[in-house]
């Protein structure tokens, strides 16, 4: 009886250390999903980020290209163009203004490329004013001034900037998701092996257990036969 009651206890013990196990093995995987989630955001805003600030820089060159367009040969389909883009210009900075909303820094740099682009705007549709009233060559020689490319060159230089910064970010946050990767699998290798060892240190008691209890169920045998 006491043997079966040793025996019992180990199984119990077992069965609870087991169950301890998997619910630790179910919340730190939880714990360390969620961290790697959040970093993994974290690496998906910043692509957004550089996407959107890419985009602008794009529209920037399809305003001055689109202008040059309509003034070298006065068809709306480079106005159009030029009109499309002006569009898209204010969307994109838009959408950078609201995924850096937690980055100052970021933060005053759309605010210095929202000052340039109303610049650069502004020059597009005064130069096309000029066309319209005073003719092609009006037109070109206010563009052969220069303004205008100096606020693309300046629009050029402020997203270059941004683009650095979350560059740096993207690299950090890469590596912080690989790091929470790695942590993940290390804690749950470490609760595998440690079930895996207490699983054998059970089998390995209710073996000698079964043993035991065996060799006592022979021995009280014998000394029936003998009595």
């Amino acid at each position: 009886m006491k043997l079966k009651l040793t025996t019992d206890k180990v199984l119990i013990t077992g069965i609870v250390l087991l169950l301890l196990s998997t619910v630790t093995i179910m919340v730190v995987s939880i714990s360390e999903s969620r961290q790697v989630n959040d970093t993994a955001k974290l690496v998906a805003h910043t692509q957004e980020v550089l996407i959107h600030s890419g985009k602008l820089l794009s529209f920037t060159v399809d305003n001055e290209s689109g202008l040059r367009g309509y003034l070298l040969t006065g068809q709306k389909v480079f106005l159009e163009s030029l009109l499309k883009s002006q569009k898209e210009i204010h969307h994109q900075v838009a959408q950078l203004k609201m995924l850096t909303g937690d980055n100052p820094v970021q933060q005053a740099c759309i605010d210095s490329l929202a000052f340039y682009i109303n610049k650069r705007i502004a020059f597009s549709n005064h130069t096309i004013a000029v066309r319209e009233l005073n003719g092609a060559e009006a037109a070109k020689a206010i563009v052969n001034t220069g303004e205008g490319r100096v606020y693309t060159n300046r629009l050029r230089q402020i997203i270059n900037k941004m683009q650095s910064a979350e560059n740096i970010l993207l690299v950090q946050h890469k590596e912080a998701n690989e790091t929470k990767i790695v942590t993940l699998n290390r804690i749950l290798m470490s609760v595998i092996v440690c079930v895996l060892i207490l699983l054998g240190i059970l089998i390995q008691k209710l073996r000698t257990d079964f043993s035991v209890k065996k060799k006592a169920t022979a021995l009280a045998k014998l000394n029936a036969g003998l009595e």
